[in-house]
């Protein structure tokens, strides 16, 4: 990306910005159940906390011995 002004990367790419896909581009690969077919900031949010707590370093942590073990 270029951008004809610096300030419009921290206007973009903040967290204070809930930004929903585009519905036509996204359902056209049929990816409506996964996080890559979440249309809505909600749908998102509520997807991304259950994988943060399996992908949290805590988590990766106590499984760590099973991962050495397999």
């Amino acid at each position: 990306l270029h951008f004809a002004q610096p300030q419009a990367y921290h206007d973009i790419y903040n967290n204070k910005n809930r930004w929903n896909k585009d519905e036509i581009l996204y359902r056209s690969f049929d990816t409506n159940h996964s996080s890559f077919g979440s249309i809505t900031y909600a749908e998102s949010k509520e997807r991304k906390d259950v994988l943060n707590r399996v992908f949290s370093a805590n988590a990766i942590e106590q499984t760590q011995g099973l991962i050495i073990e397999k």
